[in-house]
């Protein structure tokens, strides 16, 4: 299948899912491993894995949680909806985030 057809369809498939939500739908709230995360239900890539396994980058967040101490101050810069921000905020004294979007 070309790459051209693979888009559509996935386009075809978040589309219908949207529209089973209705019109007035914005977004799913997902409940987590990263944690409480809301998102557009049109995501492709995080929405996505957080509907379909619950989860998104852990093995990321793990080796973070390494090197990160409890008196520490952290930022991240591309936060997008906070799948890394959240669990990491938990082990620092405080956490700051930034996104373009």
């Amino acid at each position: 299948m070309s790459e051209k057809w693979k888009l559509l369809l996935k386009n075809w498939k978040f589309q219908r899912k949207k529209n089973s939500f209705g019109k007035f739908t914005k977004g799913i709230i997902y409940d987590t491993a990263n944690g409480i995360i809301s998102m557009p239900h049109d995501d492709m890539m995080i929405g996505k894995r957080l509907s379909t396994e619950g989860a998104w980058n852990l093995k990321e967040i793990d080796l973070l949680k390494k090197i990160i101490h409890k008196e520490d101050v952290v930022y991240v810069v591309g936060t997008h909806v906070g799948t890394l921000l959240i669990p990491l905020s938990k082990h620092c004294r405080n956490i700051v985030g930034y996104e373009a979007n």
